[in-house]
C-alpha cells in the first residue's frame, strides 16, 4: 500500500511523466538488487555447511573441506556479490 501512495505523489510531481519514469527504474533495481541479494543469501546458506564438512576421498585418500574450504567459498561469494553490487549500480 506504501509502494502505491508513493508511486502515486511521484506521478503528480510533473505532467511529463519524467519524475514516474525515474521512480520506475529506481524501483526496478531497487527489486532486482534485493532478488539478487536473496539469491546469494540462500545459496550461501546451502554451500558453506556442506563445505565446512570434511570429506576424505575413498579412492585417494584426499582430504577435502573444512573450515579454509569454507573461508574460500564465503570469500568467492563476497566477490560475486561486490561484483554484482557494482555493476548494479552503474
Amino acid at each position: 500500500l506504501t509502494f502505491l501512495a508513493v508511486t502515486r505523489v511521484t506521478q503528480s510531481i510533473d505532467n511529463t511523466g519524467v519524475a514516474a519514469t525515474a521512480h520506475a527504474m529506481a524501483i526496478q533495481t531497487f527489486q532486482i538488487g534485493g532478488i539478487v541479494l536473496l539469491a546469494l543469501s540462500t545459496v550461501a546458506q546451502t554451500v558453506v555447511p556442506n563445505a565446512m564438512i570434511e570429506k576424505i576421498d575413498s579412492k585417494t585418500g584426499e582430504k577435502t573441506g573444512g573450515m579454509t574450504a569454507a573461508r574460500v567459498i564465503v570469500s568467492r561469494l563476497m566477490r560475486w556479490g561486490f561484483i554484482l553490487g557494482m555493476t548494479a549500480a552503474r
